[in-house]
């Protein structure tokens, strides 16, 4: 016997041997191994000679025989006693050291001999045969929970053992088929293929293959314990039957189908549900692909884990799903809600590296959405077409960068990138590659200071703030609270649009904004005709003396939406800025020379009132020209003040004090219209007599009183007739308020 000798507990033998055809012939040879087992061998043997019985003869080397061995109710544990060690030596050692327990109910093996009576050997030519068994427990690979109450069926051909399980447990799992299939029998190398098919929950069929060496719930982020629902998975393992195996030599792998699985926070801390994968598994990794709910949100995934990344992804997926305004909100992805809305269309390719580390790239299908920009008056409508990118660094979950961020639709094109601040809670840096939308096209960045707060850096072509002087309104610069952080401004662009026909060329400007109030400002710029303009406002010493001059007193006043009736001109503004009971007054003094007055439909209506038609009618035409403007003036909160302002040229001469309500651009002037301003100022040259005849400059001889009320574009206007031919001092006293005009204090104080 194999093992050199067998416990019996009886025998019976029956041999027939044929002289004269030298056949020995085994008819029946049973043994009792006791508990019920029995062996019986058959066979027989052809060319025996008589000599050879007998011991006389020669002995032949080469013998041919035929032999079958039954086996009843066989301990799996006397395996070992009963399997030849020719017989598939590696299977043998492969059987012995890996099933154990349980009974061999039937075995049945046909074997085609070649004896060699002279060396004692019988060496096996062919072999075929079945058997039946139960409760075996079979340990598939090292490490792996064995599996427990196997039963099935195996068969044996010439070169290849299979077993065929139809039962049996791993933990709680149910085998509910495959095959342990030993190949190349008598090789110097036998190979053991081994395909289970496992049925039961998730979670514990990973907890059967997420130990070592395999780990493989492990290896793809996933706690057997939060897993929930139905799979079933085909195990594949092949390794060669040596003495010595190693992990590498063992090609392994398996594929399930996961019905109805859900996974406790998958990812942002919150649930996958309802999904239906398929999953497949092998040495370069793993690939699952199928549909789910995330957080209750239709996605479909295909994706996987790479076991051995070589400097690249460790894994990668791809989900695609649509988010509408509510799902945006509640997975905390509802940026710029009063920019975007309805339904966007993500296709997202997640890929996670080593240490934590993280990449997320979204191309997002913006059909279906609105897209609006007031400030620059854009709207995408859904339907028309339009998609964006986002680029994410993350580590461990957390993001840390927003690498590109890319919009393309009709009328906007517009790539970012973001960085955070180390603590990852603010936003550190934007950069802006470049913006396309509308007339705009500029680039720049926004980054936090040092010393604290922000600083704006912007550059290009074109900016156009038309729709956002519109809606936030024209002195909205200056409306901030105490507490906004500081910000610095820097900006360069060929062209800045504030309005239809209101724009400068070549524009640069460095502001500091501090608290609710602008500290310093430096701006330099070209008017469309070549005209310049420049303004400076504070300086490094903290002072607040504030300077505007421009070659072109028209276009001035064009630009800042005052009035579009003076043509050419120059206009110098000097002042000082202070700070008091929580409000900013702007004191200063202007001057300004050689410019034309034309259309001015209040002035028409004094002039009307006056008689003055003829100098009236050259408004319509090339305008009244003027030499000199100059006078004094306070502003705070829109409001502004004017105190002796003098205007006049050859032909009229204007005086003016009072106040323009900016907000509702309303007004209350009052002042002296001379005509004839040049022969008026030669009567008032004359010593004594001629100040008392004019009663003081920018009066005359001939002149009327005026005052101006309401709306600035169609103001009420009343003359005081009594004072159009009468001396100055006497004229002053028949002003509206006897002439007395209220001082910039009072006016900006009770303003």
């Amino acid at each position: 016997m194999p093992g050199g000798e067998l416990a019996l507990r009886q025998g019976e033998l029956h041999a027939v041997y044929a002289p004269d055809t030298g056949q020995m012939h085994v008819t029946k040879f049973n043994l009792d191994l006791g508990g019920g087992s029995v062996l019986t061998v058959k066979g027989s043997l052809d060319a025996v000679s008589p000599g050879l019985i007998a011991g006389t003869g020669s002995t032949p080397s080469d013998i041919p025989g035929k032999l079958g061995i039954a086996l009843t109710d066989v301990p799996v544990a006397s395996l070992g006693a009963l399997w030849p060690p020719t017989l598939s030596p590696g299977g043998r050692r492969w059987v012995l050291a890996n099933v154990h327990d349980g009974v061999l109910d039937q075995a049945a093996v046909q074997l085609d001999l070649r004896v060699d009576p002279g060396a004692g050997l019988a060496e096996i030519v062919s072999a075929h045969g079945s058997m039946r068994y139960h409760d075996l427990t079979i340990n598939y690979l090292s490490g792996l929970a064995p599996v427990r109450k196997v039963s099935g069926t195996a068969t044996l051909t010439d070169r290849r053992l299979e077993f065929t399980p139809t039962g049996g447990t791993v933990k709680s799992v149910q085998v509910t088929g495959g095959s342990l299939d030993i190949s190349n029998l008598g090789a110097p190398v036998e190979w053991q293929t081994i395909d289970l098919t496992l049925a039961g929950p998730i979670r514990d069929v990973l907890e059967v293959i997420d130990v070592k060496p395999l780990r493989y719930a492990h290896s793809i982020g996933v706690d057997p314990a939060r897993v929930a629902g139905r799979t079933e998975f085909n195990l594949h393992f092949r390794f060669p039957l040596l003495s010595s195996l190693k992990l590498d030599d063992v090609e392994y792998g398996a594929k399930a189908s996961l019905t109805d699985a859900a996974i406790a926070k998958a990812a942002m801390g919150r649930d996958l549900s309802s999904a239906n994968f398929t999953l497949e598994i092998g040495r370069p990794g793993v690939h699952l692909e199928g549909n789910a709910r995330f957080d209750n949100i239709p996605i479909s995934i295909d994706g996987g884990v790479f076991f051995k990344p070589k400097n690249g992804a460790r894994a990668r997926y791809r989900v695609l799903l649509t988010l509408d305004d509510q799902q945006r909100r509640r997975l905390a992805f509802d940026y710029l809600p009063d920019r975007i809305s309805g339904p966007i269309g993500i296709d997202l390719t997640y890929s996670a590296f080593e240490a934590g580390r993280a990449e997320a790239d979204a191309r997002l299908d913006l059909r279906a959405a609105n897209l609006s920009v007031a400030e620059a008056g854009w709207n995408k409508a859904p339907d028309v077409p339009g998609r964006g990118r986002l680029i994410l660094d993350l580590a461990n979950e957390q993001i840390t960068r927003l690498r590109e961020i890319e919009v393309r639709t009709a009328g906007l094109y517009g790539k970012f990138s973001l960085s955070l601040t180390p603590d990852r809670e603010y936003i550190e840096r934007i950069d802006i590659e470049r913006l396309l939308i509308g007339d705009d096209e500029i680039a720049g960045h926004v980054a936090r200071r040092a010393e604290g707060g922000w600083r704006i850096d912007l550059h290009g072509p074109t900016l156009d703030l038309t729709h956002w002087l519109n809606d936030s309104g024209n002195d909205s610069l200056s409306q901030h609270s105490a507490t906004d952080p500081p910000l610095l401004i820097d900006a360069r662009l060929d062209r800045l649009i504030l309005g239809p026909r209101r724009q400068l060329r070549d524009f640069s400007a460095q502001l500091l904004r501090e608290g609710d109030n602008w500290q310093t400002a430096r701006i330099d710029a070209r008017f469309v005709n070549g005209h310049e303009l420049s303004l400076r406002f504070g300086n490094d010493a903290g002072k607040r003396g504030f300077s505007f001059v421009s070659d072109d007193l028209g276009a001035t006043l064009s630009l800042l939406d005052v009035t579009n009736n003076i043509v050419g001109g120059r206009i110098a503004v000097t002042g000082r800025v202070s700070d008091a009971a929580g409000k900013r007054v702007l004191r200063g003094h202007l001057d300004g020379d050689n410019y034309n007055l034309i259309r001015a439909p209040a002035l028409a209506k004094v002039l009307s009132l006056t008689s003055l038609n003829a100098i009236g009618s050259m408004l319509a035409g090339s305008g009244i020209p003027f030499s000199t403007l100059r006078g004094d003036f306070a502003y705070s909160d829109k409001n502004l003040v004017l105190e002796n302002l003098l205007a006049y040229g050859g032909a009229i001469g204007v005086t003016a004090n009072g106040v323009l309500e900016l907000g509702p651009r309303s007004l209350d002037i009052q002042g002296t219209i001379v005509p004839a301003y040049t022969l008026n100022s030669i009567i008032g040259n004359i010593p004594l007599f001629g100040s008392l005849l004019l009663g003081g400059e920018g009066q005359g001889v001939f002149a009327a009183n005026y005052r101006a009320t309401g709306s600035a574009a169609d103001p009420q206007v009343s003359i005081n007739p009594l004072s159009a031919l009468t001396p100055g001092f006497i004229r002053r006293l028949l002003q509206p308020n006897f002439g007395i005009p209220p001082s910039l204090q009072e006016a900006v104080g009770a303003h």
